[in-house]
């Protein structure tokens, strides 16, 4: 057991015999989140940027972002949030935290001046099933995934905002990355750091959860990063794969200074494997060279043309009784939510007429629900 494995059992053993049944069900559940959370995108990137080019890490605060169009992660978002409705025993089937999560951080971005463009995921990639397994099997835990009827029901509540939305064919990541760099939005809300190295031009990192008030909101972008680390987009892509992604192991005895100092002296991850000592099983081998291509070939991904993404008007009406009705929302609060919102969606020169009817389009996802007719 190497001894990273060991203090995290040991802490955990320590808690589970300290707390009472009902904080101790808190803890586990509170701290397999963490464990889900921490193994996501690309690990220790973030250590090795406040170490090497600490500057490029930009606070913001969140009157900077006024005006700018920012993509959302839908399905990190939904996870945080249950995991807050969890830890205080709320019940999700009650409160249909997908439909809060969505909701309100749509009302909290364009309150604060930013237009949300939420990308969804779809199937988890081929090279991605053994990492989302070894997840589910957590989450299993946690009793909580997003289905298809999820993702259904927070596009329809986002038809009637009349805010744009997009369902990946796999995962959001790329696509996120690849609406950044053709200039659709101005950067995308994640932190899940893989968006960079996707080719994201600019993430913010803590908008999603409560971490932007206590740590503020970080921007990086991903030419700062290259000048930073000095190293180009392949080399950057080779780099992320040693440190460790979602599709494929590291490589043993390769820890994040070591593979930080091999990149930099112009190793290929074509040579390290090369120079390995104990030879690499060839599924290993091609697992690496598939995930850097992965990651390449997101470079490419162009989802639709820039001009066809566009934010309409709220549909008062429909979407009020929608949130009443189905969700239980409280009329008043919801009125007076609603009321605000129009005024800041004139504010940004939100204008186009929003004819969106739950009752002929709550059964589709197509991106013809928002595309400019």
């Amino acid at each position: 057991m190497s001894k990273s494995n060991f203090i995290k059992n040991k802490f955990y053993l320590l808690f589970i015999i300290s707390c009472s049944s009902k904080k101790m069900n808190n803890f586990i559940y509170t701290f397999n989140r963490f464990i889900i959370l921490l193994n996501m995108g690309i690990k220790n990137l973030i250590n090795i940027l406040k170490k090497y080019c600490p500057d490029i890490l930009c606070e913001k605060k969140i009157e900077d972002l006024y005006g700018k169009k920012i993509a959302i992660d839908a399905s990190m978002l939904i996870y945080r949030w249950f995991s807050v409705l969890n830890k205080n025993n709320i019940n999700e089937e009650d409160l249909k935290s997908h439909i809060h999560a969505i909701y309100y951080k749509s009302v909290s971005l364009i309150n604060n001046g930013i237009k949300p463009l939420f990308v969804f995921d779809g199937k988890s990639s081929e090279l991605k099933k053994e990492t989302s397994q070894k997840r589910k099997e957590k989450k299993n835990s946690i009793q909580f995934t997003i289905t298809e009827k999820h993702v259904k029901e927070c596009c329809t509540v986002l038809d009637l905002l009349g805010i744009p939305y997009i369902i990946a064919v796999e995962e959001a990541d790329s696509v996120c990355a690849s609406l950044s760099r053709i200039g659709v939005v101005d950067g995308v809300c994640s932190d899940d750091l893989d968006i960079l190295t996707f080719g994201g031009t600019v993430i913010y990192k803590n908008l999603i959860g409560s971490k932007s008030k206590s740590e503020g909101i970080i921007e990086i972008t991903f030419d700062n990063i290259l000048s930073g680390l000095q190293m180009d987009h392949e080399q950057f892509v080779e780099f992320c794969i040693l440190l460790g992604c979602d599709y494929c192991d590291t490589i043993k005895m390769i820890g994040k200074e070591k593979a930080y100092n091999l990149i930099r002296n112009s190793e290929s991850l074509t040579d390290i494997i090369k120079k390995q000592t104990k030879p690499l099983e060839k599924e290993h081998i091609k697992k690496l060279k598939k995930a850097k291509k992965y990651f390449i070939k997101g470079m490419t991904i162009t989802p639709i043309e820039p001009d066809k993404y566009i934010w309409k008007k709220i549909n008062t009406e429909e979407l009020i009784n929608l949130l009443f009705n189905e969700y239980n929302f409280d009329l008043l609060k919801l009125k007076k939510t609603i009321h605000n919102l129009n005024n800041n969606y004139k504010k940004l020169n939100i204008n186009v007429e929003n004819n969106i009817s739950i009752k002929t389009n709550s059964e589709s996802v197509s991106l013809s629900l928002f595309l400019d007719e």
